[in-house]
C-alpha cells in the first residue's frame, strides 16, 4: 500500500493505494478539486482515512470504512472522487463553513445565491458576470467566523434546459472576470427560485428567518452545529437577506444589481 496525506482546510486526509500510480492519479484529482488548497503533512492526527484500489479493472474506494462500490472507468472514479472529496472538506473544515451557494461580488459587496444543483444559480451568476460582477464562485460560498465571504471559483458548471443531462463547464479565463483574493463583505443574501412568468418582488426576512433558510444549504451543519449557526447568524445580520420568485436570469440580473445598489450603498 502506498500512502499519502494532507490537510485542507484544517481537515486532515490520509489515502492509501495500491500502487503509485494510482496514488498520484489521485492526488492530483484532489489538487484540482480543492483549486490547490492543499498541503501535504506527515503522519497527521485523527485524519479521515481514504483506500482505492485496482479489483479486475475496476477501481475501489472507501470513504472513512463506507464501502463506495467500484468505478468501471477512470473516468467515473475521478468524477465520484471529485465530488466526495470536496463534500468530505466541505463538511469537516475548521473556522470556514461551506454553502451550497452562487456567488459574486458587486461594488465590493458578496451577492450569494444559495440554491443546490440544477436550481438555476450558475446561469443567474453567468449573467450577474456579464453585468460587471466579480466571479466568486458557483458551487460554493466560504464563511469565516465573522460573516466574511470567501471565493471558491471553480469553473462554472452549466446545464442545458432542454437535455438537463448535458452539461458543459465555462474555464475562468473564458469569463472576463476578476476573483476577488481577500474576503468580501456579505452584501446581499438572496433566496430566489426560477417560474415561467414569475415576477420580481423582494421581501426582506428577518436575521432567524434567513438563518433557517440557510440551514439545508449548509454543508457542516451536521457534523458542526454549534459553529455553523454561530456563523451563519454573523452573515445573516452583516448582510440583508431576501426571498423572491424570478423570470428569465438575464433580466433577473439587472433587476438585482439595481436592488443591491438601491438597497445597500
Amino acid at each position: 500500500m502506498k500512502t499519502l496525506s494532507f490537510e485542507s482546510y484544517g481537515v486532515p486526509v490520509s489515502i492509501f493505494a495500491s500502487n503509485d500510480e494510482l496514488l498520484q492519479v489521485t492526488i492530483d484529482i484532489a489538487r484540482k478539486s480543492l483549486l490547490g488548497n492543499l498541503r501535504t503533512v506527515v503522519e497527521p492526527e485523527a485524519a479521515h482515512i481514504i483506500r482505492i484500489g485496482r479489483v479486475d479493472g475496476s477501481i475501489t474506494l472507501d470513504f472513512d470504512g463506507e464501502d463506495c462500490g467500484k468505478a468501471d472507468s477512470d473516468y467515473s472514479f475521478a468524477n465520484y472522487f471529485d465530488t466526495r472529496i470536496r463534500l468530505l472538506i466541505a463538511e469537516f473544515a475548521v473556522d470556514r463553513v461551506f454553502i451550497h451557494a452562487g456567488v459574486v461580488s458587486w461594488r465590493g459587496r458578496a451577492i450569494l445565491l444559495p440554491g443546490e444543483s440544477h436550481a438555476g444559480k450558475s446561469t443567474l451568476v453567468t449573467e450577474l458576470i456579464k453585468r460587471g460582477a466579480d466571479y466568486m464562485s458557483d458551487e460554493y460560498a466560504i464563511i469565516d467566523p465573522e460573516g466574511s465571504v470567501y471565493a471558491y471559483p471553480r469553473p462554472i458548471s452549466m446545464r442545458s434546459t432542454s437535455t438537463p443531462t448535458t452539461t458543459w463547464k465555462i474555464p475562468l479565463d473564458e469569463l472576463n472576470t476578476n476573483v476577488p483574493e481577500r474576503a468580501v463583505e456579505p452584501g446581499l443574501i438572496l433566496f430566489t427560485q426560477y417560474q415561467a412568468g414569475g415576477v420580481w418582488a423582494p421581501k426582506m426576512l428577518t436575521t432567524g428567518k434567513g438563518i433557517l433558510q440557510l440551514v439545508p444549504h449548509t454543508v457542516s451543519i451536521r457534523v458542526q452545529p454549534d459553529f455553523t449557526i454561530s456563523v451563519l447568524s454573523k452573515l445573516s445580520t452583516r448582510g440583508i437577506v431576501v426571498e423572491s420568485l424570478r423570470g428569465e436570469a438575464e433580466k433577473t440580473s439587472h433587476l438585482i444589481i439595481d436592488f443591491v445598489d438601491k438597497t445597500i450603498f
